[in-house]
């Protein structure tokens, strides 16, 4: 597998930061698509964890307190302009339920770390330098999944510099959280049990032949459309598209623009293609320009189809759930996708009867309905970065998310 996995960065998403899809690391080759094909579905993936669909925080304990953070400005200086228990509960103040599941699991979360000795504080939080991610979970203010009870599960740590930027990780400490809790007896606290992820039992599903096949099968297509190789790469593939894009629109090259709409690099401006192209060519760039998330979009969406596709695939043989109910989640998930397709074609404005239809289709890549699963997904390490497969979850949270809209 190509080592250059290990440059991504991906900033957005909070304090925690984005987790990664596949297809967001376009230094993969298509060879390395195939290869996370075959480990997915033979079982062979490192640290492979059930997927928490819950409100995130980041934790630490610093001079004897709980703190939280859920921005990078909470970060810095080890800490040091971390929220407290008050101070969290009156950022969340007048929110109902998500107000009550932060604020209960700070109370929880205080009573359970405070009875620990100071050298296991330390081991897993050296007084701020460390914060750890953890998913709430909290029966009246779920998200997608049904849990059917209330939990705070435990990620990795992340240790940061002064400037509040990421230096190590550690995926073990929050299993070695979880047991130092329950070793003391304070993993049952009045709103929340306190646990470290599942790990997700994901063994070698039984038709592994022909489904490795198909699924490489359906990347061969995408990297044909380009005349590509297994050894391609997923950025190469993205140029490919929007050289395309230049030649059916009459666009002469420009390496800087191709930059600007394939690699997002902004450093050649609008004003920079004005003054280089004709007014003509420009009119086209503008046109482009004006739907270029629409083209990013399209431009990956073959490759995030048959990434959900897999996601749906090994989800579908997986062996334990973090849910008290599976088979009541499905349901109740179905149930709430009915009625949000229902919603949006009937009151639904253009632009979000765009987004159902995109949305269903990349439902329908990943199985459809029949292939819905309790949970919404597993995360894995490839090198040392985290990344996620989430199959029907997906489209199914981005149609649900979509009837907020219509409040």
């Amino acid at each position: 597998m190509s080592k250059l996995y290990k440059y991504l960065k991906l900033s957005e998403g909070g304090a925690f930061g984005h987790l990664a899809n596949i297809f967001d690391n376009v230094y993969f080759t298509f060879g390395d698509l195939k290869d996370i094909t075959k480990k997915t579905l033979s079982g062979d993936l490192e640290y492979v964890w059930i997927k928490t669909d819950g409100q995130n925080l980041m934790v630490s304990w610093i001079d004897g307190e709980i703190r939280f953070a859920r921005n990078k400005s909470h970060l810095k200086n080890y800490g040091e302009n971390s929220m407290t228990t008050s101070e969290l509960a009156s950022k969340f103040a007048g929110r109902g339920g998500l107000t009550d599941a932060f604020n209960n699991a700070a109370i929880d979360l205080g009573n359970a770390i405070s009875n620990l000795t100071d050298k296991q504080r330390d081991k897993i939080f050296k007084n701020g330098k460390k914060f750890i991610s953890i998913e709430v979970m909290y029966t009246e203010s779920e998200n997608i999944v049904h849990y059917g009870v209330n939990e705070i599960r435990f990620h990795g740590t992340s240790e940061y510099d002064i400037d509040g930027n990421v230096i190590d990780t550690n995926q073990e400490d929050g299993r070695i959280l979880g047991g130092m809790i329950k070793q003391v007896k304070q993993d049952r606290q009045d709103t929340y049990q306190i646990k470290s992820l599942e790990k997700a039992q994901l063994p070698k599903i039984p038709d592994f032949d022909d489904q490795v096949k198909r699924i490489n099968k359906e990347i061969n297509r995408i990297r044909s459309r380009f005349r590509l190789s297994d050894s391609n790469t997923i950025q190469e593939y993205k140029d490919k598209y929007f050289i395309e894009l230049m030649k059916d629109k009459g666009i002469p090259f420009k390496q800087e623009l191709l930059d600007r709409w394939s690699k997002y690099n902004k450093k050649y401006t609008l004003r920079d293609v004005k003054n280089d192209y004709s007014p003509e060519d420009y009119k086209k760039i503008k046109e482009i320009e004006d739907n270029i998330k629409d083209y990013q979009k399209d431009c990956l969406l073959p490759l995030e189809k048959v990434i959900l596709d897999l996601g749906a695939t090994a989800l579908n043989n997986l062996q334990n759930f973090m849910v008290i109910n599976p088979d009541e989640t499905i349901q109740r998930t179905r149930k709430r996708l009915e009625s949000a397709i229902e919603d949006i074609r009937s009151r639904g404005t253009p632009k979000m009867i765009k987004k159902l239809h995109l949305e269903l289709e990349r439902l329908e890549a990943a199985g459809g309905v029949e292939k819905i699963s309790p949970e919404e997904g597993i995360t894995f390490m490839l090198g040392d970065q985290l990344y996620k497969l989430t199959g029907t979850f997906a489209p199914i949270n981005q149609l649900i998310n979509l009837t907020w809209q219509l409040e």
